[in-house]
């Protein structure tokens, strides 16, 4: 099972369920007694860039020294028993520890913890303890506290062993063996920030506090789709309607699914340690969690059973909705600012298909052994490790409710989740104002094929000198720096629109970042840097930017059958490459029109076989002997000769074209035949 990498949604209101889920949960060992009402930054809350802030650990108190950084407890419970009434309950929130924010830019930051699941395989399972409180009258009130470890579905219900424990939306506990059913983890990262809302009396009635869990393994954007109005939508500020206000906000959750080996677990083990990469962030501002008065939406409901739950998708709207419920009261009606924010980090199990739980949700088999069409086939792989713990009371001989009368119990689900520190984005980084001041050292540590880019297209760029920090940040594809164009320096942006660049690493081995040109820059001599999150200059480069008329044209050779390949097409070029072509760079520039030179292709020669020609009498000629028409490869045009070589006694990669006369002529001399000018070029290679 691979990392799905980035995956992200957009939080809001969807269908009047909240879609931003699990990593926006307030911290499952809140005290509500800590609660302090309104909303306010931490003082001395941020880090410079490159700094690292750490959370505090598990147990340990949540105030920080005057100065540091400091993490909120979440929101409250008003009226839930103290946890100590569930003797032996382990203490979710340990179980994710030394949560850390590095590598801190103007737009991207990492988060790293450790994860320890461990008392899912050797801890103890369940537990009760019973407390009696006698009235001063008739009766009295036994209350009996017992909890388990369990397993949250994602919108799917399952029978268990131990009874039936279903709710109105869909959500259910079932058993799975964790030694035996778990394939990977899926670690959420959720962003919430508010920073204006303009109060109502609940007008907003087609919203609701409800809650969505399918966050793992259903629906989001992984980064290398994303586009720039997919960046926008999910990253950007927007405006959303509560139940008491329209809030001003930028709100998401972005969630990765490893293995178990790539979340650094050893075999046989649940624990390791991980990095996710966190984006879309604005430049110079405060991320992290702040204290909100108890949420109006904290109660929910199962059953008919009333049950408070200490994590909820709701967490960080209902902190927004409490705060403009407090101001409506308080007579405002404008638009005000307002500070709540979220920064949460939880895990969640993957199952493997061979689970029961999984093999039975996928059959859409409901908890009572029939089909239902509302199950979600697509959600049965995920489920929340939680302590579901329930409290029991009974009222006997009186008591002010009848002889021997139940009440319905409280039911209360502690998901794994931690607070991440608090930490301020950087600035943008200054830059050098002319190439001029671009450091003589770093040119050549970039380069593009050809040295040409086109106007309004996606060009590549390669990075050389990396050092090894970054190389490993790149090769997991969280290496995020800046790019810019000169003459003045105009900043690039990435393929899914975001103002800085991603460097990578390709399947030949070479590093890389792909950047849009701007459409309207002029044609001509211009100069491309790419700097660090300081913005120190790591490459420079000269560059010919061309009108949207011309095409780079890739050349490949695959050295098992001898061929030569010429495409221009990015997603070509790398598919092939990952399947064992080598890139040679680029061929020649080809004009957008112009004459056609037709595409052929052999499938009946060993490994296949490419054909390039303008005549389209010998490409009828070709495809009555049995080869497959292409259509259109690219154009001929301009004054560049590309010259075509042909091997009499080869059977695949019969045929090369070339702009280069030593390579004709070396050719030549090795026994193929010149065979003249196959098509012409804007540009040389």
């Amino acid at each position: 099972m691979g990392v799905a990498r980035g995956r992200c949604w957009a939080a809001g209101v969807v269908a009047g369920v909240l879609a931003c889920v699990l990593a926006v949960a307030p911290s499952a060992s809140a005290d509500p007694s800590s609660v302090a009402g309104g909303a306010s930054v931490s003082s001395g809350a941020g880090v410079s860039s490159g700094g690292v802030v750490q959370a505090p650990s598990a147990g340990s108190p949540s105030s920080s020294p005057s100065g540091s950084p400091s993490v909120s407890d979440g929101l409250g419970l008003a009226g839930s028993p103290s946890r100590s009434q569930w003797v032996g309950a382990p203490d979710t929130s340990s179980w994710l520890r030394n949560v850390k924010v590095s590598d801190v830019g103007a737009h991207t930051a990492d988060v790293s913890f450790d994860w320890d699941l461990s008392y899912l395989l050797n801890g103890k399972q369940n537990g009760k303890t019973t407390t009696t409180t006698q009235f001063k009258k008739d009766g009295k009130r036994i209350d009996t506290y017992s909890w388990e470890v369990a397993y949250a579905g994602n919108n799917i219900r399952v029978s268990r062993v131990s009874g039936d424990y279903v709710s109105d939306n869909g959500d259910g506990l079932f058993d799975i063996d964790p030694a035996k059913d778990v394939d990977g983890v899926c670690f959420t990262i959720g962003v919430g920030r508010a920073t204006s809302v303009t109060p109502t009396d609940a007008a907003n009635d087609d919203y609701y506090g409800a809650e969505s869990n399918n966050v793992c393994d259903t629906g989001g954007t992984s980064d290398d789709k994303l586009t720039a109005s997919d960046y926008r939508r999910i990253y950007g500020t927007r405006t959303e309607k509560l139940n008491y206000g329209t809030v001003t906000e930028q709100s998401f959750y972005r969630y990765f699914t490893p293995s178990l080996a790539e979340a650094g677990a050893k075999t046989g083990t649940l624990k390791g340690h991980y990095d996710m990469p966190l984006i879309g962030l604005d430049a110079n501002t405060v991320y992290g969690n702040t204290k909100e008065p108890d949420s109006i939406y904290s109660t929910y409901w199962f059953d008919g059973n009333q049950s408070t739950r200490d994590w909820s998708t709701g967490s960080y709207y209902n902190a927004v909705d409490s705060t403009a419920s407090d101001l409506y009261k308080k007579g405002v009606r404008k638009n005000t600012k307002i500070d709540v924010r979220r920064l949460k980090v939880g895990v969640a199990l993957y199952l493997k298909d061979s689970s029961k739980a999984v093999q039975q949700c996928k059959a859409g088999v409901d908890d009572y052994g029939e089909k239902a069409d509302w199950i979600d086939k697509t959600a049965c792989n995920t489920v929340f490790p939680v302590v579901h713990r329930q409290d029991q009371p009974d009222y006997v001989d009186g008591g002010g409710y009848g002889g021997g009368s139940a009440i319905v119990p409280d039911d209360y689900l502690d998901f794994v989740t931690a607070a991440v520190p608090d930490f301020r984005t950087g600035v943008e980084p200054v830059v050098a104002s002319s190439t001029a001041q671009l450091p003589a050292s770093a040119k050549g540590l970039l380069s593009v094929d050809a040295g040409v880019v086109k106007q309004g297209s996606v060009a590549r760029f390669y990075v050389n000198g990396l050092k090894a920090a970054a190389r490993g940040k790149a090769d997991a594809s969280s290496l995020f720096w800046n790019a810019y164009i000169y003459s003045s320096p105009q900043r690039l942006s990435g393929p899914d629109g975001a103002p800085y660049v991603t460097v990578k690493k390709a399947a030949d081995g070479r590093y890389y970042f792909d950047a849009i040109v701007p459409a309207g820059l002029k044609a001509g001599s211009h100069t491309v840097s790419l700097t660090d999150a300081n913005g120190d200059c790591q490459g420079w480069t000269p560059v010919t930017v061309t009108a949207a008329d011309t095409a780079v044209m890739f050349r490949l050779y695959n050295r098992f059958t001898g061929e030569h390949f010429y495409t221009s097409s990015l997603v070509e070029r790398d598919s092939l490459v990952k399947v064992g072509w080598r890139s040679e760079g680029t061929g020649w520039v080809a004009p957008v029109s112009g004459a056609p030179v037709y595409r052929l292709y052999n499938p009946y020669a060993p490994g296949g076989d490419h054909h390039y020609t303008m005549s389209t009498r010998e490409r009828d000629a070709l495809v009555k002997a049995g080869w497959r028409a292409e259509g259109i490869g690219w154009y001929s045009g301009g004054s560049v000769k590309v010259l075509r070589e042909y091997n009499p006694y080869a059977r695949t990669g019969t045929h090369n074209y070339t702009t280069d006369p030593r390579e004709d002529t070396a050719l030549v001399k090795a026994g193929w035949r010149a065979e003249g000018t196959g098509w012409y070029a804007v540009k040389a290679k």
